[in-house]
């Protein structure tokens, strides 16, 4: 983490800071890891670039140095004295992102008093160095008085605080970056799952970003397209603009459904919806919207409503009474047929009783229970009952009856009925015709029997006659 940190600090910015420090007061400057790796530095002592960090064993030493400094940052420290331990004096102020320490700022190089030529001497007959070169470097190095220091290290502690804002601005930023990135890649996750359009489009209709589930509208080759003209046939333009003028006057969302050339260049429907973004004045300076492709379920509703027309036709035309009853035997389907039969028409009946009005009173009891039975799903489908007309008269009626099903539960009746009144009436004329025609065989046996018993009867007198005759 710590790492991932340092490498986000502008070292470009922070060293033109540091040079320009280095300039105009004299003060070297160093930003070093906690390890005590030099990540940069503004005008070095010539005593430590061309001794003390070139030796193995003076270099070492200034290893410990800084790493014992980046130590005492850890407890607290605002800012630290320390002598090195090749004899200068640093000064470290630490520099913290989100409450972790990554780094130290330094500055130094200097002494707070005359330094002690002997020490520095000896420093040089140990390691090899060339006494005069390495006494006429340290020549360089100022003494400073620590109170004066001491003023250098607030303005120091302010710019590692603007070290760190920068630095804590940059990771903001990335980590926004990373989130934006992350929140678009679900985004475009969910859209491709939901096969919608997104879109973005300024105050004039010109197309900004387009995200598309499918292919069905974006066309990523048409930059700043202008929405209707590329997008909308001229068929719906004048709708779908009066909708949309509508929304701008409101400030308020425009949704409609229309027509909409598809990037395969076939016309279909979509369903757009879009809210209006407000600047700081309250003006609309773009739209974000959304479209969805409805052609599926505009054909399904095209091809239902032809259905749904083909049966009204059918049921209004049909030779045969068509009668649809709910759940309480209210009329909801009533068609020309039964409206010549019963003298009613479709506006007298609608949300009329069948039963109260149609059923003779002697009839009720028998045809409500029939009905009630059908509803259970259990009674005979094909029946024959009388109705009364509009004039009272009573027609006798063939029927055949279904139920009706909604989310599998019975809620009413559609019956099919024939008017077989005449053929009723043509039995029952049979009928009386076929009585007479049995009554008057009757008769007419009966007066057979009576002649040939009147013969019988002429016979034996005859017989008599004769007898009688021989006797004379």
């Amino acid at each position: 983490m710590k790492t991932k940190l340092i490498n986000l600090i502008d070292f470009d910015k922070v060293n033109i800071l540091l040079e320009g420090f280095n300039k105009s007061t004299g003060f070297v400057t160093a930003i070093l890891d906690l390890r005590g790796n030099v990540l940069s530095k503004s005008g070095w002592r010539q005593v430590c670039t061309d001794f003390h960090r070139v030796h193995p064993e003076t270099s070492k030493r200034c290893t410990i140095s800084d790493t014992v400094l980046a130590g005492k940052m850890e407890e607290g420290e605002k800012f630290h004295y320390y002598k090195c331990l090749n004899g200068l004096v640093d000064v470290a102020v630490p520099i913290v992102i989100k409450g972790i320490h990554i780094a130290n700022l330094f500055t130094g190089q200097f002494f707070f008093e005359e330094p002690d030529r002997a020490y520095f001497a000896e420093q040089a007959r140990k390691f090899g160095f060339d006494e005069a070169s390495y006494f006429e470097s340290l020549e360089k190095v100022p003494v400073i008085p620590i109170e004066k220091v001491r003023d250098v290290m607030e303005f120091l502690l302010n710019m590692t605080l603007m070290i760190s804002e920068m630095t804590f601005q940059k990771l903001e930023q990335m980590e926004l970056n990373t989130a934006l990135q992350e929140s678009e890649g679900r985004y475009r996750s969910f859209v491709t799952a939901s096969s919608d359009s997104v879109y973005r489009m300024s105050p004039d209709w010109k197309i900004m970003y387009t995200l598309d589930g499918r292919g069905f509208i974006a066309d990523t080759e048409k930059p700043n397209a202008n929405w209707f003209q590329e997008y909308i046939p001229p068929t719906d333009q004048e709708q779908v603009m009066a909708v949309i003028q509508q929304a701008i006057r409101t400030k308020s969302i425009f949704e409609l459904e229309h027509h909409v050339w598809r990037v395969d260049g076939a016309i279909g429907w979509t369903f757009s919806r879009a809210i209006p973004r407000l600047d700081a004045h309250g003006e609309i300076f773009e739209w974000f919207g959304a479209a969805s492709d409805i052609s599926e379920r505009k054909q399904a509703e095209k091809a239902l409503q032809q259905a749904k027309e083909y049966a009204e036709n059918l049921i209004a035309t049909a030779n045969v009474m068509i009668v649809g009853l709910d759940a309480t035997g209210k009329i909801n389907v009533f068609n020309e047929t039964a409206e010549r039969i019963t003298g009613y028409t479709r506006a007298d009946l609608a949300g009329k009783n069948w039963f109260e009005i149609l059923v003779p009173r002697n009839k009720y009891p028998q045809v409500w229970a029939e009905f009630e039975r059908l509803l259970q799903g259990g009674f005979p489908r094909t029946f024959e009952n009388p109705i009364l007309s509009k004039t009272g008269e009573e027609r006798q009626i063939s029927w055949q009856n279904n139920e009706l099903r909604e989310d599998g539960q019975i809620c009413g009746t559609i019956s099919f009925g024939i008017d077989i009144t005449d053929q009723k009436r043509a039995e029952v004329k049979l009928q009386e015709q076929l009585d007479e025609l049995t009554r008057w065989q009757k008769v007419t046996l009966g007066r057979e029997e009576r002649v040939q018993k009147l013969k019988d009867e002429v016979n034996e007198l005859l017989a008599l006659l004769n007898k009688t005759a021989r006797y004379k």
